[in-house]
C-alpha cells in the first residue's frame, strides 16, 4: 500500500477525512437536522456544489445582480417621478 505522501493529489482526494471545532460542529449538526443527511454526506454534498458551481463566483455573480437591481431601481424612480412634473 503506498504512503499518503507517494500517492497523488487526486488519489488522496478520494478519501478526505476531516475535523472540525465545536463551533462548526454545532453549526453542521444543525444542518444535518434540518436535512435528515449524515454528516459525512452533507459535507460531501456540500464539497461537491462548490466544485459543481463554483460558490466564490456565485458571490460576485450576486454583487453584480444587486448592483443592476440598485442602478434599475434608480432609473424606476427617475422615471416614475420625471412622469409626474
Amino acid at each position: 500500500m503506498a504512503r499518503r505522501n507517494d500517492r497523488s493529489l487526486e488519489d488522496q482526494c478520494e478519501k478526505i477525512t476531516s475535523r472540525f471545532d465545536k463551533h462548526y460542529a454545532r453549526r453542521l449538526a444543525k444542518h444535518c437536522e434540518g436535512t435528515g443527511m449524515k454528516p459525512a454526506q452533507l459535507v460531501r454534498f456540500a464539497a461537491m456544489v462548490f466544485l459543481d458551481f463554483g460558490t466564490l463566483d456565485l458571490v460576485t455573480k450576486i454583487q453584480k445582480v444587486e448592483d443592476h437591481l440598485v442602478l434599475l431601481r434608480k432609473d424606476f424612480q427617475e422615471a416614475v417621478y420625471s412622469e409626474e412634473e
